[in-house]
């Protein structure tokens, strides 16, 4: 991954102030956060995604980065921005993505210090937040003051919570603790809900002719509840899991809701592979929360991407439920189905010393050229002549 040019490298700070936890945060001060630049195209994998401005007066914030499956998703911009406003103290809690998993992961991964100081404001890389996150916000019982950035702000005083999860790379189990905050509702016997992704649409890792219809029926006929995560309010889909004896979906982020859940989780979760095979952030969080957590592969060819349509054997799935009374017994005869990922996690540290590289040539092109329009001081020609590189 392409990241800030050395000479803008900035500083780690000499000391990281650590909890009892095993968590720890940064102080920083004469600190300025800018307004994110983003663009929106998405190429294969995973790339940058724009740029964030958290500078203090020797360069960039580093540990306000963000990793997803190793690679850092935002350059620092290149240049401390002037301020428009002054903030005494703040917690930053970065950037709180738009989508379910990623919210529950990233979006929360620095929440931990928050709860911990719910008298200091804390500070949002983004202009406003969704009803959803406003809700698991309310649910975790985040009560600080909140702040967003929408225009350049300095804050004489940042707090900067290392984050508690990042998504293929570790769950922390006191993370998980943090803001495992919905206690589980009253166990109901016999009960059993799959997690429907039909109401998702295609283009979502949808299963293959209509395959999500068909596992609604299929999963119904084995006495299972039909649950759709995204018709129902948080604290309800809780209440679906945690009441359940057994929870079956495909791999997903509403797989992720279960980090919200207290410990212990008395639910056992089966999932069915589409990309991941059970690795990843799925491990991570089985470890940290120590869940009855398996992850079965029905798919009939291997799916490399999370988008992508996924071909699943539904005879051999539909004979296995029979098997097992909806994976309820006989077990045994699921083990040549269960994936068995390793559970590796990285260490932050080790990204914020070694993540550092220098721009390559096209890279290095949209830089200046961005620079030079920042400034104005760029003619339509020479801006012209800084992106040749990238045509």
């Amino acid at each position: 991954m392409k990241l800030t040019p050395p000479a803008l490298l900035g500083q780690l700070p000499a000391t990281f102030e650590e909890h009892e936890s095993g968590l720890a945060h940064t102080r920083r001060s004469n600190v300025v956060v800018s307004r994110n630049v983003l663009k929106r195209k998405r190429a294969q994998g995973l790339a940058s995604h724009g740029f964030i401005g958290v500078w203090d007066h020797d360069g960039p914030v580093l540990e306000a980065s963000d990793w997803v499956l190793g690679r850092q998703q935002y350059q620092h911009l290149p240049e401390r921005p002037s301020a428009t406003r002054r903030l005494p103290v703040a917690i930053y809690l970065g950037i709180p993505r738009p989508s379910w998993g990623h919210f529950l992961t990233q979006g929360l991964a620095r929440a931990w210090y928050a709860l911990e100081h719910p008298d200091i404001p804390v500070l949002w890389h983004a202009g406003r937040l969704a009803s959803f996150q406003k809700e698991v916000l309310d649910l975790i019982g985040l009560r600080n003051e909140q702040l967003f950035v929408t225009e350049p702000t300095a804050i004489d005083e940042l707090i900067v919570p290392l984050p508690g999860a990042c998504i293929g790379e570790f769950v922390l189990p006191e993370f998980a603790k943090a803001v495992g905050r919905h206690p589980s509702r009253p166990q109901v016997a016999g009960r059993k809900v799959f997690l429907s992704r039909s109401g998702l649409g295609d283009g979502r890792g949808s299963i293959e002719n209509d395959g999500d219809h068909t596992l609604d029926r299929l999963f119904a006929d084995h006495g299972f509840t039909i649950v759709r995560p995204e018709e129902l309010s948080v604290r309800e889909q809780l209440d679906e899991m945690t009441s359940a004896e057994i929870v079956v979906g495909l791999e997903g982020s509403a797989l992720h809701s279960v980090l919200l859940m207290e410990d212990p989780v008395r639910t056992k979760f089966w999932a069915l592979t589409r990309h991941r095979g059970g690795s990843g952030v799925y491990a991570h969080i089985k470890s940290a929360k120590s869940l009855s957590y398996e992850t079965l592969n029905f798919t009939t060819r291997r799916i490399r991407t999370a988008d992508a349509d996924v071909a699943l054997d539904v005879e051999a799935l539909e004979r296995a439920l029979q098997s097992t009374d909806g994976f309820s017994r006989n077990l045994a005869a699921l083990d040549q189905r269960i994936e068995r990922p390793s559970d590796f996690q990285t260490r932050l540290m080790g990204h914020l010393h070694n993540g550092q590289v220098r721009l390559d040539g096209r890279d290095g092109a949209a830089r200046d050229a961005y620079l030079a329009l920042r400034s104005r001081s760029g003619e339509p020609d020479e801006v012209a002549t800084l992106l040749e590189p990238l045509f």
